[in-house]
């Protein structure tokens, strides 16, 4: 196999690594794409009030079993002298106890939501057994229920269109003999909700009429209600008002299994209300809070769980790759000379504390006088490495008498000239008088202007938001920019300048 075939194959096995990656972290965690994305974020808090009977008491509180279109990313709850438990199963519930308690007690649980960005999957709902106070067991209730829902039957094709025509039926203004009588079996206890239920389990249909919560900001004080949840054909659970005959939309609505709501042990009279607050909130910080408090997510390895101070540093590494990328189409497809290969990349970090004009200039003038410097040491014929020691010395003397005097004239970019990589700003020096001496002062300015050129345009790519924002979160991405300089690496053709460069050689045949 040609070394060419290997590198087009190592090109496409980074792609795919690289590209594969990222779009697990998009499609599955739901991380988002672009920077400044912002989600809705629900703080909900429920108010449970019961009385209680002088002994030890125990209140059990059923959690949702499917949260619309949002993802659980934090719960607590609070209460004075009480314990606090969340159990999570099947069935879900947060759980406070105590070993005496008498009269009013209010207890807290406090749960936060946000919108995932991940794509609605079915939700299990436990719908409960039929009742055993199932009232059509016996004429004339039981004959009733079986015309009703015969009509119902024969006008539907599916679960929904079913429940439609169930709920017309009892919602008419001019019911039938059937309708009435089932309706006369309304109890505080027995509701339309768990009617309509009941109906349509009869026909073999996965149906319950759990407790429901309707997400609304600023709303205090809500009391969740029955609504009727019915399996459909693509197994997603359809929620209707049966009072008002219509569908409700699942993507904010909390939805309970169809169980004890409030369950009570040494206390009574219990009720439960919600209070809730939306917001918008960065989308990336929402996702990795919800990934890191998850022990056995991919997420942990996530730079994000570095402390705050190494994160900067990353962010600053992570651009550095997108450089390089630059300087290479420039050096390779371009053609552009520079002093030295990644010159251009630590110049234009420096670029990043500094602007574009200030740089440029602080960094000629210190290149400037240093090649002045280097030309006198020339004359007295030291060795290399003392040299470059010298000029090293006089660049750190020259860079802070810059600080200094940009300081005391309140010229707060010269005080940034300290940025400036020591070494490499001596090296550049001593690489350019050589160049003067060997090839010449159009040489020297040749590379340093390209220098500054690739710089500026690297400058600008490494300071781009988007860029910024993709390498820290989805650095994945730089398999991809060693993948497309494995692929630059390969490039043997003609660079633009040349092309400028033989265009009268054409021009002549």
């Amino acid at each position: 196999m040609s070394a060419k075939v290997q590198s087009y194959i190592c090109f496409l096995v980074l792609v795919i690594l690289g590209v594969g990656i990222c779009l697990y972290k998009i499609k599955v965690k739901g991380m988002p794409f672009l920077p400044g994305e912002k989600r809705s974020y629900w703080l909900i808090e429920g108010k449970v009030k019961f009385q209680a009977e002088d002994g030890p008491v125990e209140a059990m509180l059923g959690l949702p079993a499917y949260y619309g279109g949002y993802t659980l990313l934090s719960q607590d709850g609070a209460a004075l002298n009480y314990g606090f438990n969340v159990i999570e199963s099947d069935y879900s519930r947060a759980i406070w106890s105590t070993r005496q308690a008498k009269g009013q007690q209010t207890v807290y649980y406090r749960f936060s939501i946000y919108d995932s960005g991940v794509k609605e999957t079915k939700v299990t709902i436990k719908p409960a057994p039929f009742n055993s106070k199932y009232p059509f067991v016996e004429d004339p209730e039981k004959s009733a229920a079986e015309a009703v829902v015969e009509a119902a039957w024969r006008k539907s094709a599916t679960s929904e269109s079913f429940t439609y025509a169930l709920m017309r039926q009892l919602n008419s203004k001019t019911p039938s003999e059937s309708v009435h009588l089932l309706l006369s079996v309304l109890t505080e206890d027995y509701t339309k909700t768990q009617l309509l239920r009941d109906l349509i389990k009869s026909k073999g249909i996965k149906a319950a009429s759990p407790i429901c919560l309707k997400l609304e900001d600023g709303k205090r004080g809500i009391t969740p209600v029955h609504y009727l949840v019915v399996m459909g054909r693509n197994g997603l659970w359809l929620v209707f008002d049966c009072d008002d005959g219509v569908q409700l939309s699942r993507q904010d609505m909390l939805i309970w299994h169809d169980k004890p709501f409030l369950d009570l042990i040494g206390a009574k009279d219990g009720s439960v209300k919600f209070s809730m607050l939306r917001e918008e909130r960065s989308a990336n910080m929402l996702t990795m809070q919800n990934e890191i408090k998850d022990d056995s997510s991919v997420m942990q390895f996530s730079l994000f769980t570095l402390p705050a101070e190494y994160q900067a540093m990353f962010k600053v590494l992570l651009v550095i790759p997108v450089g390089i990328l630059v300087v290479v189409i420039c050096r390779n497809i371009i053609g552009l000379p520079t002093s030295g290969t990644f010159m251009p990349i630590l110049l234009a970090m420096v670029l990043q504390d500094t602007g574009v004009l200030n740089g440029i200039i602080l960094i000629t003038v210190v290149i400037a006088i240093g090649l002045l410097v280097r030309g006198y040491l020339s004359k007295l014929n030291l060795l290399l490495v003392p040299r470059i020691a010298c000029v090293v010395i006089f660049v750190v003397l020259l860079i802070s008498v810059i600080s200094v005097v940009s300081f005391k004239l309140n010229l707060t970019s010269g005080m940034a000239v300290a940025m400036f990589p020591m070494i490499i700003v001596s090296w550049t020096v001593e690489r350019m008088s050589v160049i003067w001496e060997e090839q010449g002062a159009r040489e020297v300015y040749r590379q340093g202007g390209g220098s500054f050129i690739v710089a500026i345009i690297s400058y600008y790519v490494m300071s781009n938001n988007y860029v910024s924002f993709w390498t820290f979160n989805f650095p994945e991405l730089l398999l991809v920019l060693m993948g497309a300089v494995i692929l630059l690496g390969t490039y043997t053709g003609y660079r633009l300048i040349e092309l400028i460069r033989f265009e009268p050689l054409v021009v002549e045949e």
